[in-house]
């Protein structure tokens, strides 16, 4: 038999990408919240800034969940996924 674990994902996927600190929320994106393009860097200090955050990877993490067994956080998945090749800072604050 084989089975999915939503809760043991989850926890990996916290642990990996450092997120303890990270409350639980009711909500998977901020009432209010829109995320656009004008919001991505311009300038190359911004933009190497976010080299190194995992976005991309996160996105993907998500993706998965929201396949498998998350459909409920299918909208901000979608919303995060369009920055995915030049997200901001507040891209990323959303996405963690």
């Amino acid at each position: 038999m084989i089975s999915l674990s939503q809760t043991a994902y989850v926890n990996a996927m916290v642990k990996h990408y450092k997120m303890q600190e990270a409350f639980p929320v009711h909500t998977p994106l901020k009432r209010g919240i829109c995320l656009s393009k004008s919001m991505c860097p311009t300038t190359q200090e911004e933009k190497d800034s976010m080299v190194k955050k995992p976005y991309q990877m996160i996105v993907g993490s998500l993706m998965y969940a929201t396949i498998t067994m998350q459909p409920d956080i299918s909208f901000a998945v979608q919303q995060l996924s369009q920055f995915t090749l030049n997200p901001s800072k507040l891209h990323w604050e959303v996405a963690k």
